[in-house]
C-alpha cells in the first residue's frame, strides 16, 4: 500500500500552496508565456512554487519508490537525445521542450506530490473547480441552444498553449465552427477543447463516486459533471463515463457500501440525463463518434486511436525496437517517408495519436515494455480508489494524446498518493 507522506505536512503553508496551484495548473496551462512561447503559465507558476519551497523549506523528496517508472521515462528521454545528436535533421528545440515537460511533470507527480500534495485539500478543491467548470459548459451550451450565440470564456489578447497561437485566432476558429456546425458546435467552457475539459472533469467523478470525503451536495455535483461531459461531445468523455459508471455499478451490485438513497437518486439522475440527451440529440452524436473509429470521416476515433499503430507498423525494424525518441516525430516521418490513409485530413507530420502510441513510437518495444511493467507495478500496490484511476489511465492511453499534459500527470498522482483509510481492508 502506498502511504501519503503529505500527511506529515498537510497543515503547513507549503503543502497548501503546492496543492492549490497544482489543482489550478490545468487552467493556467491554457495560456502560454510571452517570454518563451512553448512554456505554459502553469508550468512557470509551479517552478516558482518549487523554488519557494526549496528556499524556505529545503526539503524535496528526491528518492521515490516508483523507480521502475523513472527507468522507463529516462530510457525514452535517452533515446530522444541520442537520435537527435546522431541524426542532425531532428529538432533539438522540440526535443528539449518535450523532454523538459516529461521530466518536470514526472517530478511533480512522483516526487513533489508525494510530500507536498495534501489529498484532503486537493480532492475537495479539485471537485469544486471541476463542478464550476462543468456549470460553465452547461451555461455555454444552453445559451448556444437558445440564442445561437457561442459565449467564449477564454481571456483575450493572450498566447495559447495549443495550435491556436493567440486568443484572437481561437475566436476566429470558433466563428468558423459556428458557421459550419451552428448549434452543434461543441462547448468546452474555460478550456480550449471539449476533450481538455473532459480530461479534467473525469477525475472529479471518480472522487465523487468512490470517495467518502465529500458528502454535501454530492449527487448534484455528480449530475452536473456527468451532464457537462455528455454535452461536450468528446469521445474521451464518453469512454471515461462508461468505464467509471460500469465500475461503480459493479460495486453497487456486489454490495460495497451500498447507499440505497444515493443508488435510487442515481437511477433517477441517469433517467434525467437520458431524457436531456434525447431532447438535444446528444446520443446520436455520441454513437457516431464511437462508431466511426475505423472511418476516415472520424475527427477523433481513427486519428487518435489507430493512427499511431499504423505509423509504428511502417517504422524501420531497428526503430520499432528502440523507438524514435520524443520531439523527433515530424522529422522522422519525413526522413522515412511514412504515409498513412489518415493523412488526407491531417498534416502527416502532426503528432496526433493516443498516449500509448506516443510511448510506443517514442520508446519502441523496449520503452513500451518498461512502461507497462512500471504501471502494473504501481497497480499491484494500489488501493481501491487508486485502481479506479488506473482504469481512467487506460482510457487516456487509448483515446487521448495527453502524455505531455497535466491530465496525464494527475492520473499518476492520484494512482500513487490517494489514501482512503476506510479502504485498507478492501485493497486485494
Amino acid at each position: 500500500m502506498y502511504t501519503n507522506q503529505s500527511i506529515n505536512t498537510k497543515s503547513s503553508k507549503y503543502s497548501r500552496l503546492f496543492t492549490i496551484f497544482m489543482c489550478l495548473m490545468p487552467f493556467l496551462n491554457i495560456y502560454g508565456t510571452h517570454m518563451i512561447p512553448a512554456l505554459r503559465i502553469g508550468e512557470v507558476v509551479m517552478l516558482i512554487v518549487i523554488c519557494y519551497i526549496f528556499l524556505f523549506r529545503q526539503k524535496i523528496n528526491i528518492y521515490n519508490d516508483n523507480k521502475f517508472y523513472w527507468i522507463a521515462i529516462i530510457y525514452i528521454i535517452g533515446i530522444s537525445f541520442i537520435l537527435t545528436v546522431v541524426i542532425n535533421t531532428y529538432s533539438i528545440s522540440d526535443t528539449t521542450i518535450r523532454v523538459f515537460r516529461v521530466l518536470f511533470y514526472t517530478f511533480l507527480a512522483l516526487n513533489m506530490s508525494k510530500t507536498y500534495f495534501d489529498i484532503d485539500i486537493g480532492e475537495r478543491l479539485y471537485v469544486v473547480l471541476s463542478t464550476v467548470a462543468s456549470l460553465i459548459v452547461l451555461i455555454q451550451f444552453l445559451i448556444l441552444q437558445v440564442s445561437g450565440e457561442y459565449i467564449t470564456f477564454i481571456l483575450p489578447k493572450m498566447n495559447l498553449s495549443t495550435n491556436h497561437d493567440t486568443s484572437e485566432q481561437y475566436f476566429a476558429q470558433i466563428a468558423h465552427d459556428l458557421m459550419w456546425y451552428g448549434k452543434s458546435t461543441r462547448p468546452s467552457g474555460v478550456f480550449l477543447e471539449p476533450s481538455h475539459f473532459c480530461e479534467y472533469a473525469i477525475f472529479s467523478l471518480v472522487f465523487l463516486l468512490f470517495s467518502d470525503k465529500i458528502k454535501k451536495n454530492k449527487l448534484l455535483m455528480i449530475l452536473i459533471n456527468t451532464i457537462a461531459i455528455v454535452i461536450s461531445g468528446s469521445a474521451i468523455g464518453y469512454f471515461g463515463l462508461l468505464v467509471i459508471f460500469f465500475i461503480w455499478l459493479i460495486e453497487q451490485m456486489c454490495g460495497y457500501k451500498v447507499n440505497a438513497k444515493i443508488f435510487i437518486l442515481g437511477i433517477i439522475g441517469v433517467i434525467l440525463i437520458v431524457i436531456f440527451s434525447v431532447k438535444f440529440n446528444l446520443w446520436s452524436k455520441a454513437i457516431w463518434r464511437l462508431m466511426t473509429i475505423n472511418s476516415t470521416e472520424s475527427s477523433t476515433g481513427n486519428l487518435r486511436i489507430l493512427r499511431g499503430f499504423v505509423i509504428f507498423s511502417k517504422m524501420p525494424f531497428l526503430y520499432k525496437i528502440i523507438g524514435m525518441g520524443i520531439g523527433n516525430f515530424g522529422a522522422f516521418i519525413e526522413k522515412y517517408n511514412i504515409v498513412t490513409y489518415f493523412d488526407a485530413t491531417l498534416n502527416r507530420t502532426n503528432e496526433f495519436m493516443n498516449t500509448i502510441s506516443v510511448i510506443l513510437v517514442s520508446g519502441g518495444i523496449v520503452g513500451l515494455c518498461l512502461y507497462i511493467f512500471a504501471i502494473f507495478n504501481i497497480f499491484r500496490k494500489a488501493n481501491r480508489i487508486q485502481r479506479v484511476f488506473f482504469w481512467v489511465l487506460m482510457v487516456f492511453l487509448l483515446t487521448s494524446n495527453n502524455f505531455y499534459k497535466e491530465s496525464y500527470m494527475f492520473t499518476i498522482i492520484f494512482m500513487t498518493i490517494t489514501n482512503n483509510k476506510e479502504e485498507k481492508s478492501n485493497d486485494r
